[in-house]
């Protein structure tokens, strides 16, 4: 009987500890705000939704429960407009204190990490925009005719582009400390203004997509990590069309036919490599940079070969002997092709073959060219990415 007591106690203990691991409670306090009404908002990935409110009575504190199973995005909702984003986990109680009068001056949160380290950022933000718009009234208010004017116009934009160039430098450290952290997620949203982004050069898809694979590593039922990964897929295929779009060769949207004899004398097509992902490459054995480029290449064509990546690989040496020796000397496993006619010959002119080393991105169906003259670590990069569609 007391062995079955004891059990059953202990299942209860177990009961009731799970429970309380799934709830997560919000304490409030502020001063002066006695009366007003406060509005918990989960933030979802097609639309918000309140999931509760509550009035600050007595001393200007109220309190919030709620049952989680994985971190949500918040929001609070105060008066005046005013509001707090914070990331809740289960099990955690967060703190807030503040005063009614001047609520981000005096804010103090404890309690969750997440929550601290996202309103570090904010309030990090927040001050950098009021340098930026103070900057903007003052350029404003400049007279267009005054030449003393146009000096200092001009003074006022460098400063507002380093100011810029300063936080997008202080944000990128801040999601490299932590990339584990779901707070880079808010990160890399970020605006100055609604459509003026802190990320917003090309270069910055690179830190989306350290954070997407990060996260995923950590969190990969969770939604807003999922509309994250789907972002930024999204956003580099855009990116990819865009290099096409600036690229200087105006090939047509069917690749053209290209055949050339590979080191047996043997007549290869670059049309046989349709269903592939393919490098169309353009190199020479006597260029420094092209045999440089070589040796990354083969840890990359080894790492992707096996996923549907292949090298479509030019040669433009007279000399084939040359050539082949060095086929030989760096045991290249991709086709590799010579056009000893390049200079001469019609490939020059369809690729706009203009420098070597040179290359184009194919898509696997040859309609697409994705990518031009992409550096090998900008490959591996990107290829995982491609390689899924």
């Amino acid at each position: 009987m007391i062995r079955k007591f004891f059990i059953a106690f202990w299942i209860l203990c177990f009961y009731l500890s799970c429970t309380k691991q799934d709830k997560a409670i919000i304490r409030i306090k502020i001063d002066n705000g006695n009366g007003e009404k406060i509005y918990l908002i989960e933030q979802r990935v097609t639309a918000n939704h309140i999931s509760d409110s509550c009035t600050l009575r007595g001393r200007g504190s109220c309190n919030f429960t709620v049952n989680l199973k994985n971190p949500v995005f918040y929001y609070l909702k105060f008066f005046n407009a005013e509001e707090l984003s914070i990331i809740l986990s289960p099990g955690e109680k967060l703190e807030l204190t503040a005063d009614y009068n001047d609520f981000h001056g005096t804010k103090s949160i404890s309690g969750s990490e997440n929550s601290i380290r996202l309103n570090e950022l904010y309030d990090s933000l927040r001050s950098t925009i009021v340098k930026l718009e103070a900057l903007r009234n003052k350029y404003d208010s400049l007279n267009n005719a005054a030449q003393g004017d146009e000096i200092l116009r001009s003074s006022i934009e460098r400063t507002y582009f380093d100011i810029q160039k300063a936080y997008h430098k202080y944000s990128v450290e801040f999601i490299l400390s932590d990339l584990a952290s779901l707070v880079n997620i808010a990160a890399l949203y970020q605006e100055y203004s609604p459509g003026e982004f802190v990320f917003n050069d090309q270069r910055d898809l690179q830190f989306f997509k350290l954070v997407s694979d990060s996260l995923l590593k950590y969190y990969p039922d969770l939604r807003h990590v999922k509309q994250f990964k789907d972002n930024y897929n999204s956003m580099f295929m855009d990116y990819q069309k865009q290099r096409l779009l600036q690229s200087t060769v105006a090939i047509e949207r069917d690749i053209p036919e290209l055949i050339l004899p590979d080191i047996n004398g043997e007549p290869i097509a670059l049309s046989s490599f349709k269903g592939k992902l393919v490098l169309l490459s353009f190199w020479s054995v006597l260029n420094k940079e092209s045999v440089a480029n070589v040796i990354e290449m083969k840890k990359i064509y080894k790492k992707y070969a096996p996923s549907g990546f292949e090298i479509y690989q030019v040669s433009i040496d007279r000399n084939v002997e040359i050539w082949k020796k060095a086929l030989n000397f760096e045991e290249i496993e991709w086709v590799s092709v010579c056009d000893t006619a390049f200079e001469r010959s019609a490939t020059r002119t369809i690729f706009n073959v203009t420098k070597i080393p040179m290359n184009y991105l194919i898509s696997r169906d040859q309609t697409e060219i994705l990518a031009k003259n992409l550096p090998p670590e900008e490959l591996d990069l990107n290829l995982p990415t491609l390689l899924k569609h």
